[in-house]
């Protein structure tokens, strides 16, 4: 699993600027646009034509499993309108930067037909909780950012993200299930860098926890300080690459490749699972 892994991490950073770029730029207009429309004519043609149903889906109106999206900001207040409206396209520019063109592309369709795949199922579907997922996937990759609430109230990324998860938690509890769908799609993209939205503490003892449960011939625990074992055994040696992202080193896992990465500032090091997708250091 972990080299299709890298195979794939590979093939969107060789074609990192194919695909659409300023994505959720051409959303956003778009959504803006059916929001104008919609305001202009009481009648409501356009969301009907637009809005998710299971049942038209399945007499052939296909283009339901998609349009739905741009139906997000017209089914927010006017204030939250206009701030999303800011937000989307400067979340999607970061994660175009971080991720490339064509990955980002990818992560937003596939997020799409989760939330569709979902409404089959759940018999609906809105755009808005995989919209949200653009800010869990940001605070995870950039968990120390600030964002300012109504521009006035700052806030870290990665406690906005939290607060954000917490919610759709809350909603799964309550019976709408919808945010499951989206929420597979962010663990599609991050897999177990998802810590990183974390606090640090936080991430070492999930690091612990996982490396206990998935020991391997190149991760033999060393012997307690003092012990007996310690005693004739000689120690650490110290490493020579250590990845900057998950710290793991030549010594903790030698049979793991390094790389060092010639677009980032000074001299960093990464292991074989985040050379092709980390964020580089200017």
């Amino acid at each position: 699993m972990g080299k299709l892994n890298n195979k794939i991490n590979q093939f969107f950073f060789r074609n990192r600027k194919k695909g659409i770029p300023n994505l959720m730029l051409w959303i956003v207009i778009a959504n803006v646009l059916v929001y104008v429309v919609m305001r202009s004519d009481p009648s409501g043609m356009l969301y009907q034509a637009l809005r998710f149903d299971r049942r038209l889906i399945l007499q052939g109106e296909v283009w339901r499993l998609f349009s739905f999206a741009l139906l997000d900001v017209s089914s927010q207040g006017m204030i939250s309108a206009f701030i999303l409206a800011l937000l989307y396209p400067q979340l999607g520019r970061a994660l175009e930067n971080y991720w490339g063109i064509l990955k980002f592309n990818c992560f937003y369709l596939t997020g799409i037909l989760f939330s569709a795949l979902g409404g089959m199922l759940l018999g609906y579907a809105s755009a808005s909780s995989m919209h949200y997922t653009l800010l869990l996937i940001y605070a995870t990759l950039y968990p120390d950012s600030v964002f300012r609430i109504y521009y006035i109230i700052p806030i870290k990324a990665r406690w906005l993200a939290l607060i954000t998860l917490v919610l759709d938690l809350l909603l799964i509890f309550n019976g709408d299930f919808l945010p499951i769908f989206t929420l597979m799609n962010y663990f599609l993209y991050l897999g177990k860098d998802f810590i990183r939205v974390f606090p640090d503490v936080w991430q070492v003892n999930f690091r612990r926890l996982f490396r206990k449960k998935k020991r391997g011939p190149h991760t033999i625990p060393y012997p307690k300080a003092g012990s007996y074992e310690a005693s004739f055994t000689s120690p650490k040696a110290p490493y020579h690459h250590k990845c900057t992202v998950c710290g793991r080193t030549d010594v903790s896992n030698p049979g793991l490749e390094f790389r060092y990465c010639s677009r980032c500032k000074g001299y960093h090091c990464y292991c074989i699972d985040h050379i092709n997708d980390h964020a580089h250091i200017e």
